[in-house]
Order: C-alpha cells, then sequence, then structure tokens
C-alpha cells in the first residue's frame, strides 16, 4: 500500500490531504470540547510532510493550530487564566512542529541512505559490465581458409553468455560458448 501512495503524484496527495484534515478538524469542532483529538492531527500532518514536502507539513501544522484556538474560544470561560487555551495550543503546535521535523530529517536520512545504496549498485554494476567486456575476445581470431565474425549484444546490460576462441596450435583452435541462464 506504501509502495502504491508514494508513486501517486503531486496533485493527488494534496485533496487526499486536505480531506483527511478537513475530517479530522471537523470530528475536533463537533465533538466534546473536553475529548482530545490531537492525536489524530498527526496523520494528516505526518503525511503532508512525508509525501509533500517540509513546507506543507509546517503548514498543516498551522492550519492544525488555527482549528485548535477556534476550538478553544468556546471552552476559553472555563479556565482560571484566560492565557491558558493559547499556552496549550502554544504546546501541541511545538510537539507536531517537532515531529513534523524529525520525520523530515528520516526521509532526508533515508533518501540518502538510497541515493548512497543505489551508487554503490551502480559502480558494482559498471565494474561487471566492464568485467563482461573484458572477457570476450576484442576481435576474432585469423585462421588461413576460415573466417570468423561474431556479435555479442546482451538481452539486458549485463548478460550471461561467453564466448571465446582458443588457439592451440597454428592448425587448431577451439571455440567456447556459455550460456548462464537467469544470470
Amino acid at each position: 500500500v506504501l509502495r502504491l501512495v508514494q508513486c501517486q503524484p503531486r496533485f493527488v496527495h494534496a485533496p487526499q490531504l486536505a480531506s483527511l484534515f478537513v475530517l479530522i478538524a471537523w470530528l475536533d469542532l463537533v465533538l466534546d470540547h473536553d475529548r482530545s483529538l490531537f492525536a489524530l492531527y498527526l496523520i494528516p500532518t505526518l503525511y503532508s510532510a512525508w509525501f509533500l514536502g517540509i513546507r506543507w507539513g509546517l503548514a498543516g501544522c498551522v492550519a492544525s493550530a488555527v482549528v485548535w484556538v477556534i476550538d478553544d474560544w468556546g471552552g476559553a470561560a472555563f479556565y482560571h487564566y484566560a492565557l491558558i487555551p493559547y499556552w496549550n495550543v502554544a504546546g501541541r503546535l511545538v510537539v507536531l512542529t517537532v515531529i513534523v521535523a524529525m520525520v523530515d530529517l528520516l526521509k532526508g536520512a533515508l533518501e540518502d541512505q538510497y541515493q548512497a545504496e543505489r551508487g554503490r549498485m551502480q559502480r558494482e554494476f559498471d565494474i561487471a559490465c566492464e568485467v563482461q567486456s573484458r572477457l570476450l575476445p576484442a576481435e576474432p581470431p585469423v585462421y588461413p581458409r576460415l573466417d570468423f565474425g561474431c556479435f555479442y549484444k546482451p538481452a539486458r546490460e549485463v548478460g550471461g553468455d561467453y564466448y571465446d576462441f582458443i588457439p592451440f596450435d597454428s592448425t587448431r583452435l577451439g571455440v567456447a560458448v556459455g550460456d548462464v541462464s537467469g544470470k
């Protein structure tokens, strides 16, 4: 499922993110003020940070804070100090922002590791191509009354086929042909 979601273009992620956020915000506003849906706000915020980037994640944090402020206006009269709801919103905003920043750092580290692994595999692949090309004869041998020709093109970049001409003496020649199935 994660691979399917990752393959989707940005213009698909944005409406999904908006729908999810609106649903959670609506639930938060219509449900009892004593119940906190803070953990649910992590879902769209982390989704946006992972699939759309850190700016979208931070925008999700700010949008969540706006919903919290609107939700707390109704219950502000129950607090002994008027600034307590804003302190609560600021605390939740800081926590959510730190989590988004950590997810962004994690994603960056994973992408760096993926690129390093991909680079290592490409170098190994290049070495395999070079080794294979050096194993094959550069040109066919010249023998009296015999005319040799050869052409080699692997189905992929590196093939599992091999051929060689092995001279025994001036009148005898061995031809070796090999095929590794499935490589």
